[in-house]
Formats: C-alpha cells, structure tokens, sequence
C-alpha cells in the first residue's frame, strides 16, 4: 500500500459521515449492553467536541494554509479531523474499555491510538492544517471526554458516599 493511498483512508476514518455512523453504533452498543449511562457519555462527548470545533473554526477564522493537495474550504482552527479520532479514543477509554476483556480492551486502543495520530498525521501530510492546529485538535478531543468522565465520576463517588 503506497503513502498516499494510507493517507487518504485515514483522512476518510476520521471524516463526518463515517464519524458519526461509529459514534452512533457504539453508543447503540453500549446501550443494549445494559450501560446506558456510559452509552450517553460516549455519544454527548463525541457531539460536543463536534460542536466546540464548530464555534472555534469561526472564533479564530484562521485560514487552511496555502498549497493545500486536496480541495477543501472552511478555516482551518482547530483540526475537526485530529479533534474526532482524539475524542474517539478517549471516549473509548473512558467508556467502552471497561466493558471489555484485558486482552480486547488493550488491543483496541493500541489501533484507536494509531489511527488517531495517522488521521492527524494525514492532516498534515495533505497541507491542509499546521502542525499546531492538529495538536489544538487532538488536544481538544482529548479533554472533553476525559473531563466528563472525572465529573461523572465524581458525582458517582458522591452519590455512594450519601447512601
């Protein structure tokens, strides 16, 4: 498989439709597997960091840099590509991983972590985000998820320790 075919699979993982349909049947998943808590965590994180990127995309207006090998429009701050893997993976770890066996859990986020960081990789690779808008991107993926995992737990804490 050439570098430019890698490329742009991994450009397309990360792409909305396919994104969104991941999302969806994850979180269907997790719901019929009796861990609807966890189901709706794992859809409102990945939703939210969809809509924050929205909202900084016109925030900061930055424009995609110059030379771009792929047509595409819309600003370029922060990465919605590096911003979805990022936030798939952590909403994974935080709420999919636990459900799974060692050996499964482990496996799955070794390859969520490399797709993660091809998708932003490609990113780059196709000049159409610097390096420093991946890193926002992913930076942001990251963080929703892992925050509202704390949060969560956190008021699970406090609920145990009432009753």
């Amino acid at each position: 498989m050439s570098e430019e075919v890698l490329i742009f699979a991994a450009t397309q993982i990360a792409s909305t439709s396919v994104y969104a349909c991941v999302i969806a049947l994850v979180g269907l998943l997790l719901a019929c597997a009796s861990h609807p808590r966890d189901a709706l965590l794992f859809v409102l994180t990945n939703v939210v960091v969809g809509l924050m990127v929205l909202v900084l995309k016109e925030l900061f207006a930055i424009p995609r840099p110059a030379g771009a090998r792929v047509p595409i429009d819309g600003y370029a701050f922060p990465s919605g590509h590096a911003a979805s893997a990022f936030a798939l993976l952590a909403a994974y770890y935080c709420y999919v991983r636990p459900h799974l066996p060692v050996t499964w859990g482990c496996m799955l986020l070794a390859v969520l972590t490399v797709l993660a960081v091809l998708v932003a990789y490609s990113r780059v690779w196709l000049v159409v985000h610097t390096y420093s808008q991946i890193i926002a991107g992913a930076l942001l993926g990251l963080t929703v998820p892992l925050a509202a995992w704390y949060v969560s737990q956190r008021i699970n804490r406090g609920r145990l320790s009432q009753s």
